[in-house]
Parts: structure tokens; sequence; C-alpha cells
């Protein structure tokens, strides 16, 4: 069907050394944040997408990048972490990726 706002995909790969990419579909155009958190609900890392159009995000080239660092851009620790896309006031629910070093 049709991507009424914004739909999160499976961040790849997963698991992650140390990259990550968040895909998603994104339905109108918005603003787009994407937040990592960790396996206790803690933000890692928020990463300002940029406005974007209407479109799939799904690949390298076009997926949101995150590089495995937090707001300190200190590398994080090995284990699971959740990622959150958000358009406009729109929010994902959380998708799982692994990350080892």
């Amino acid at each position: 069907g049709r991507v009424r706002t914004v739909e999160a995909l499976a961040p790849f790969p997963s698991p992650a050394n140390p990259e990550v990419w968040v895909p998603f579909m994104l339905g109108r155009s918005e603003d787009v944040t994407v937040t990592i958190y960790d396996a206790a609900g803690a933000v890692v890392r928020e990463i300002e997408v940029g406005r974007l159009q209407p479109g799939a995000y799904t690949t390298r080239g076009r997926a949101a990048r995150w590089d495995g660092r937090n707001e300190q851009a200190e590398r994080v620790a090995s284990g699971l972490y959740f990622t959150e896309v958000r358009a406009g006031a729109t929010r994902t629910a959380t998708r799982r990726v692994f990350l080892s070093k």
C-alpha cells in the first residue's frame, strides 16, 4: 500500500561494524530525524537527516547512516540498539540493530 507519512525498515547490516544504514519510506516531504537508543531506552545519538522528498530511502546511497558513535563522537559499545525515524511529528516503531566490534 501507499506510505502515509513514514515507514521504518530493518537497519542493515545486522550485526553491524561499525556503520549502520537506517532505511525508510517517506510518503510526503518532511524533515527527517533518526534517533538511536541503547537497550535501556536512553538516547545515544540524534541524526538530523534534513528535509526529504517522498520516496524510498532504502539503499546505502539514500538511507540514513549511523557511524556507531554517540553525541560526543565516541564509539559506542557492542550490543543491542534501537533506531527510530521521525518525519515531522510522525514517529515510527523502533527497529533493532546489533552492533559488534
